[in-house]
C-alpha cells in the first residue's frame, strides 16, 4: 500500500496535513479551521521496526521571529514550549498523537489519540 504522507504544498509551507487536522478536530476537539499560526514538521523514523513519520505540530506565534528560527523538525527541540501535539503516523494509516503541555503528575501526555485514517 502506497500512502502519500505530505502533498507538495504541505511540504513547502509546513501546513498541517488534512488527515492530521481531521484527528485534531475529531479527537482533541480543536476548532476547524485550525489557527493560521499552526504548522507541522515531520521526520522519517522507525517505531517498533516499522517505518513511520514522526510528527510535531507547533504554534509559530510561540517561536522566535529572529535568531534561532524553526526551520525543521529537530529545531523544535530548542523551542519545546511551541510544540502543541507530537506523535507519529505509520504506513498503514495509523495516526498517533499526544497533546503537549498539560501533563499528568508523572509527566505523561494528558490525551492520546490513535486513529486510522
Amino acid at each position: 500500500m502506497n500512502i502519500p504522507f505530505l502533498t507538495k504544498a504541505e511540504a513547502v509551507n509546513n501546513t498541517v496535513p488534512e488527515d492530521i487536522a481531521r484527528v485534531l478536530v475529531s479527537q482533541f476537539q480543536v476548532q476547524s479551521p485550525l489557527p493560521a499560526t499552526w504548522r507541522c514538521y515531520t521526520k522519517k523514523s522507525t517505531f517498533g521496526g516499522l517505518p513511520v513519520d514522526n510528527v510535531r505540530l507547533y504554534d509559530t506565534a510561540k517561536t522566535p521571529k529572529f535568531g534561532n528560527k524553526v526551520k525543521g523538525y529537530d529545531d523544535l527541540s530548542l523551542h519545546t514550549g511551541a510544540i502543541l501535539f507530537e506523535g507519529y503516523r505509520d504506513r498503514n494509516g495509523l495516526i498517533h498523537l499526544s497533546k503537549r503541555g498539560a501533563s499528568s503528575k508523572t509527566g505523561g501526555p494528558s490525551v492520546v489519540a490513535s486513529v486510522k485514517r
